[in-house]
């Protein structure tokens, strides 16, 4: 992992770096593997991760090494309170509780039925894909094998406080008491 730490480092800009001086995540006290410090995926043919929405907000920078590509699907932030809305609303599941988050596949063909764009991308070996802060998302291997490192990335703006403490204060309202 270290090796592979040093040649992302050597073949991205300054800018999408973990722990760079333009990420604000540099300032957490310790390493958090997948957020401020990248994280390694090995996912075979048809292994998915299902739809979230990334830790607190935070940009989200995935790189696939390949061999194999793999599919996005994503519903920008200003969509994802409607994406939610209709999934409470006909499968009474909230897709940010702990339970659902990550759990759930939806249909993009559903979604755009009732109004909820939805994007979709090919990421093949060599690409790297930039989520903005909460973008519900979801990605499926596609094969042989798809090798990905992804992490975090805090902007140092208003609206990244802002986003990140509303994610904040959604994740409290979902935990029991």
């Amino acid at each position: 992992p270290f090796a592979a730490r040093g040649a992302l480092r050597a073949a991205l800009p300054a800018w999408l770096l973990w722990g760079g001086a333009r990420d604000l995540l540099r300032h957490c006290r310790q390493p958090i593997f997948g957020v401020t410090t990248p994280q390694m995926y090995l996912k075979l043919a048809g292994c998915w991760t299902g739809g979230h929405e990334e830790n607190v907000r935070f940009q989200s920078i995935n790189v696939n090494h390949g061999p194999g590509p793999s599919r996005w699907w994503a519903v920008g932030a200003r969509h994802a309170p409607r994406l939610r809305a209709l999934v409470r609303r006909e499968f009474g599941v909230d897709v940010y509780s702990r339970e659902s988050e990550g759990n759930w596949w939806p249909d993009a063909r559903w979604l755009r039925a009732r109004g909820v764009p939805v994007r979709t991308g090919l990421q093949r070996a060599g690409d790297v894909v930039v989520l903005r802060g909460g973008t519900l998302h979801w990605v499926r291997a596609l094969g042989p094998a798809a090798v990905a490192t992804s992490w975090n990335f805090g902007r140092f703006d208003e609206a990244q406080f802002a986003e990140s403490l509303e994610r904040y204060d959604i994740n409290n309202a979902l935990t029991p008491r």
